[in-house]
Parts: C-alpha cells; sequence; structure tokens
C-alpha cells in the first residue's frame, strides 16, 4: 500500500499496489483515495482523485473519480472526470467543456420539496427542481433564491378549501407578458414552470388541472 509514493500527503490506499505506480516513479501525489487491487497504480503526480476498483488509466490528472474495474474512457492526464464502469464520463462540476454528452441509460428522480402554506414561501432553487404541491392557505408572496443559471424549476400550488388565494410573484418574464392570476376555484392546481437565463427568470404557466 502506498508501494512507491513516498513523498505524496494525505493518501489513503487499500489493496496491493493501491496508488503504486509499477515502475517506482510514482511521488509526490497528494490527498489520492484508492481502494482494490492497484487501484490509481498510473497515478504519478495527480491530486484529489478517487479510486475505486482495480486499475484505472489516471496519470497527472486531479480531481477525478474512477468508480469500476480498468477504466479507459478517461484522459490519462484530465481533470474533473466522472466515470462509472466506462459508460458514463465526463467532467465534473468546475471542469473543461465536455467533448461528449453524459449519456444515462434510465430515468433520474429528483425528490421534490413541499414547502410549507405560509404568506411568504421561499423557493430554494439550490435545493430542488420540484416543489409540488404548495397549499394556499392564504394570500402568498414568493421569493426565489440560490438561482443558477441553466437551472429550471417547476412550482405547483394548490388552493385550499375556500379558494380564491392569491400568489404575487418576484421578477419574472412571463411569456404571456404579464403575471398570471392563480386559478381561484377549490382544489385547483396550477403549474409554474421558470428557467434562469443567468440574466432573467423566464416563466409559463399551465392552469387550471
Amino acid at each position: 500500500m502506498l508501494a512507491a509514493n513516498t513523498t505524496g500527503n494525505g493518501n489513503t490506499a487499500v489493496g496491493d499496489f493501491a496508488l503504486g505506480h509499477f515502475n517506482d516513479t510514482g511521488s509526490g501525489t497528494d490527498y489520492n483515495t484508492a481502494v482494490g487491487v492497484s487501484a490509481g497504480n498510473a497515478l504519478t503526480t495527480g491530486t484529489n482523485d478517487i479510486f475505486l476498483g482495480n486499475g484505472g488509466n489516471i496519470t497527472t490528472g486531479s480531481n477525478n473519480i474512477l468508480i469500476g474495474n480498468s477504466l479507459t474512457n478517461t484522459t490519462a492526464t484530465g481533470s474533473f472526470q466522472f466515470d462509472i464502469g466506462d459508460t458514463i464520463y465526463g467532467p465534473l462540476v468546475g471542469g473543461s467543456a465536455p467533448t461528449s454528452p453524459i449519456t444515462v441509460a434510465y430515468g433520474l428522480v429528483q425528490t421534490p420539496q413541499t414547502p410549507a402554506p405560509s404568506t411568504a414561501v421561499t423557493f430554494n432553487w439550490a435545493q430542488a427542481n420540484n416543489f409540488i404541491p404548495t397549499v394556499l392557505t392564504a394570500n402568498t408572496t414568493v421569493t426565489f433564491t440560490n438561482k443558477t443559471a441553466g437551472q429550471h424549476i417547476t412550482v405547483i400550488f394548490l388552493q385550499a378549501a375556500g379558494g380564491g388565494k392569491t400568489v404575487t410573484w418576484p421578477t419574472v418574464r412571463w411569456l404571456s407578458g404579464s403575471a398570471p392570476t392563480m386559478t381561484a376555484t377549490d382544489n385547483a392546481k396550477d403549474r409554474y414552470d421558470f428557467y434562469y437565463d443567468g440574466v432573467d427568470v423566464l416563466g409559463v404557466a399551465l392552469q387550471g388541472f
């Protein structure tokens, strides 16, 4: 373990030849984690890499995550790459632009949030992409926080018994040109979709469900 890495700091290796470059030139690699026989054994000067499974072709790249055996899709000297079984690969947040899209074989499900009824509701874009359903028990003012360019969210409001409650939105460029009025009928559901382009929040309403 750490067979040839003699000068690196903060490394963790579990398995024969993990982080142990076979030609004994491995040194100076810092804060890497390798679990598996020969995991990360090609690494010479990379930092902050994670290897789970044997092998992996990273030599001098940093901030990579490889999960699987003998992975080769990653660029040996690249950084911010994410490789699972040679089927999903590309840069993580903060990496350089990808040369190919990331392909996911199955659907992705993000758990929605359900904000508590209130006269003031905050939708934190950093916490979820779906907010369903928010029950209107009183006239409600909405605030958006932590928007990221390229992100979209979906909000669903449900009129509580008695109906007639209103929603006041923050600054949004609505497709219709003006803020929509919440459907007033008891138990009505209105869906609102928002996209942030880095300058404006663009909004569209689907109403009367």
